[in-house]
Protein backbone atom coordinates (compact mmCIF):
# COMPACT_ATOMS: atom_id res chain seq x y z
CA UNK A 1 0.00 0.00 0.00
CA UNK A 2 2.96 2.00 0.76
CA UNK A 3 4.33 2.00 -2.90
CA UNK A 4 1.19 3.04 -4.18
CA UNK A 5 0.87 6.18 -2.34
CA UNK A 6 4.87 6.62 -3.68
CA UNK A 7 3.90 6.28 -7.20
CA UNK A 8 0.82 8.63 -6.81
CA UNK A 9 3.09 11.06 -5.28
CA UNK A 10 5.32 10.82 -7.75
CA UNK A 11 2.76 11.29 -10.47
CA UNK A 12 1.06 14.25 -8.53
CA UNK A 13 4.77 16.19 -8.54
CA UNK A 14 5.56 15.30 -12.31
CA UNK A 15 2.52 15.65 -14.20
CA UNK A 16 -0.04 17.83 -12.51
CA UNK A 17 2.69 20.52 -12.30
CA UNK A 18 2.97 20.71 -15.84
CA UNK A 19 -0.74 20.77 -16.27
CA UNK A 20 -1.17 23.34 -13.61
CA UNK A 21 1.32 25.20 -15.73
CA UNK A 22 -0.21 24.88 -18.70
CA UNK A 23 -3.32 26.26 -17.03
CA UNK A 24 -1.96 29.60 -16.05
CA UNK A 25 -0.58 30.60 -19.37
CA UNK A 26 -4.10 29.70 -21.01
CA UNK A 27 -5.24 32.35 -18.62
CA UNK A 28 -3.01 34.85 -20.08
CA UNK A 29 -3.70 34.34 -23.68
CA UNK A 30 -6.72 32.20 -24.38
CA UNK A 31 -7.16 31.31 -28.29
CA UNK A 32 -3.66 30.16 -28.59
CA UNK A 33 -2.72 28.53 -25.95
CA UNK A 34 -6.18 26.86 -25.28
CA UNK A 35 -5.01 24.11 -27.99
CA UNK A 36 -1.92 23.62 -26.80
CA UNK A 37 -3.22 22.76 -23.34
CA UNK A 38 -5.63 20.44 -24.38
CA UNK A 39 -2.64 18.41 -26.07
CA UNK A 40 -0.53 18.32 -22.90
CA UNK A 41 -3.59 17.35 -20.84
CA UNK A 42 -4.34 14.49 -23.01
CA UNK A 43 -0.33 13.63 -23.57
CA UNK A 44 -0.13 13.62 -19.82
CA UNK A 45 -3.03 10.98 -19.51
CA UNK A 46 -2.77 9.07 -22.10
CA UNK A 47 1.71 8.68 -22.75
CA UNK A 48 3.25 10.27 -19.46
CA UNK A 49 0.61 8.60 -16.39
CA UNK A 50 1.62 5.23 -17.71
CA UNK A 51 5.22 5.71 -18.76
CA UNK A 52 5.73 7.11 -14.79
CA UNK A 53 3.71 3.36 -13.66
CA UNK A 54 6.28 1.86 -15.94
CA UNK A 55 9.28 3.13 -14.45
CA UNK A 56 8.32 3.49 -11.29
CA UNK A 57 7.39 -0.58 -11.50
CA UNK A 58 11.37 -1.12 -12.87
CA UNK A 59 13.05 0.91 -9.69
CA UNK A 60 15.00 -1.25 -7.49
CA UNK A 61 14.11 -1.31 -4.48
CA UNK A 62 17.36 -3.67 -2.88
CA UNK A 63 20.21 -1.94 -1.86
CA UNK A 64 23.72 -2.23 -2.88
CA UNK A 65 24.90 -2.31 0.51
CA UNK A 66 22.17 -4.95 1.65
CA UNK A 67 22.98 -6.84 -1.37
CA UNK A 68 26.41 -7.21 -0.82
CA UNK A 69 26.73 -8.42 2.33
CA UNK A 70 23.84 -11.44 1.19
CA UNK A 71 26.18 -12.40 -1.11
Amino acid sequence: MGTLIEVLLKLVSKVFVFVFIGYLIGKVKVEFVKPLISVVIEGSLYVLIPFFFLLSMWESSADLLIARNVA
